[in-house]
């Protein structure tokens, strides 16, 4: 984790925006919605975003920083929810 704390590289983030926005058009496609890959992918990365965020302020405590497993699953589990 080193002086940064948790975080993720470039191209981790940008595979989970990809994950994420194949997953979104695919929840469009089966609810018989219309959603260009464009929006999708904007969508992922509003919520990879948010996510991101949410799980580098969970990631830091008082007494220090928290095992970088438990902060991905973390970062994981927002994606999931958003």
């Amino acid at each position: 984790m080193g002086s940064q704390g948790w975080c993720l590289s470039d191209k981790e983030r940008g595979d989970t925006i990809e994950r994420l926005t194949a997953n979104i058009a695919t929840l469009a496609f089966f609810k018989g919605k219309e959603l260009s890959d464009q929006d999708a992918k904007a969508a992922a990365q509003v919520i990879e975003k948010k996510a991101y965020t949410a799980a580098q302020v969970a990631a830091r405590v008082t007494t220090g920083d928290r095992p970088a497993g438990e902060s991905t699953s973390a970062y994981a589990r927002c994606a999931c929810c958003l």
